[in-house]
């Protein structure tokens, strides 16, 4: 049921954020109309269709939709991403809202991630809370909290704990247990 209503308001304000470009473009280029209701259908099918969240066994799988998954939620693009007991997986996140009992990653984008083992960025910036590792590969991760490693590769920590260590500025380094 929750999935049922997370596709509900991700069409709705993904629609919305279409009406405001079009809207936006015909006040500053007279040439696209806003009152072509057909093209309001023809988006509002894709966009519901690009937001479905197809779950098979427990493992959820959505290209533009929030979901949550019993398993795992994978998508390409998400803001909202829950599994009690499995992993999160985004493509692009932009911002992105991971919550995850095994693992959260996210390849491009702003990640807010709360994970029970790993919490990934691979380029962007990070909030991570994880139960083993937390790491951003290139990118700012703004606040890392670990019990295990809090690391960032090529980029910058501006607050990294881990346990009770705590470091509030760190470049390209690694924040680990003794």
């Amino acid at each position: 049921m929750e999935n049922l209503w997370l596709y509900l308001g991700s069409v709705v304000v993904y629609f919305l954020v279409w009406l405001l470009i079009v809207f936006y473009n015909f006040c500053y280029d007279r040439k696209v109309s806003p009152f072509v209701f057909a093209k309001w259908r023809k988006t509002l099918g894709i966009i519901a269709l690009l937001c479905i969240p197809f779950n098979f066994g427990g493992y959820v799988f959505t290209v533009m939709g929030n979901a949550v998954g019993e398993k795992a939620v994978y998508s390409i693009f998400s803001v909202y991403q829950n599994s009690p007991n499995g992993n999160t997986v985004a493509v692009f996140g932009l911002p992105i809202i991971q919550k995850a009992e095994n693992g959260a990653f996210v390849l491009v984008g702003i990640a807010n991630q709360k994970s029970g083992n790993d919490a990934a960025v691979f380029a962007g910036i990070a909030n991570q809370k994880s139960g083993n590792d937390a790491a951003v590969f290139a990118g700012i991760s703004v606040m890392q909290v670990s019990k295990t490693r809090a690391r960032t590769v090529l980029g910058i920590a501006l607050y990294q704990r881990v346990r009770d260590k705590v470091r509030t500025f760190a470049v390209w380094s690694a924040l680990t247990v003794d």
